[in-house]
């Protein structure tokens, strides 16, 4: 009985949140920066160390709903543990050359 009311609570919160106001015809240009911190784990944490991640998203919406976008972003970290998987293709400091 919970779930149920608590499903019915949830989803008449979404449907209420929707506005009947209509948008379509604005344009809108949208600059998104992120950034994320990447860390592996199991195995794949025994050979790579952490990476960090800085970009930025940029995009356009068009006064017909149309959405052209641009996206980039550079990865900070190419370091190994275990330089054993790519032998001659990793320096003394284990960065991957070429990267």
């Amino acid at each position: 009985m919970f779930r149920v009311l608590f499903l019915f609570l949830f989803l008449t919160k979404i449907f209420y949140c929707q506005n009947t106001e209509s948008h379509s015809g604005d344009a809108l240009v949208g600059i998104m920066p992120y950034y994320s911190y990447q860390f592996p784990l199991g195995t794949m944490g025994q050979i790579y160390t952490p990476t960090s991640n800085i970009g930025l998203n940029v995009f356009y919406k068009s006064q017909n709903n149309f959405t052209f976008g641009l996206q980039g972003s550079f990865l900070f970290g190419a370091s190994l543990k275990d330089n054993s998987i790519l032998g001659d293709m990793t320096t003394s400091y284990g960065y991957v050359l070429g990267t």
